[in-house]
Formats: structure tokens, C-alpha cells, sequence
């Protein structure tokens, strides 16, 4: 998986697992009109 840059945006980190989709309905993403993701044991070569 690429992820581009983030221009205007927020990452989460470290979220509970199994709390995902809580987190998702609280920040009433799914209201929003563009990309959203989650995803989970997500390796990065920056930070390995």
C-alpha cells in the first residue's frame, strides 16, 4: 500500500484494538465528503 502526503488532514495513531470503527462513528466521519481510511498493522520504511 502507497500512502501519499497528508496536505490538510490527521492521522490517529495507536488506536485500542477493536475501537476503529467506535472512533469512525463518534468523529462522525462517514458525514464527510472525502477520503477516509483505517487500516491496521500498517509496516512504514520511514519509521520501520
Amino acid at each position: 500500500m502507497n500512502i501519499d502526503s497528508i496536505r490538510d488532514g490527521v492521522v490517529i495513531d495507536h488506536i485500542t484494538a477493536g475501537r476503529g470503527m467506535r472512533l469512525y462513528e463518534l468523529l462522525h466521519l462517514d458525514d464527510l465528503d472525502c477520503s477516509v481510511a483505517i487500516i491496521k498493522n500498517v509496516t512504514s520504511k520511514k519509521m520501520a
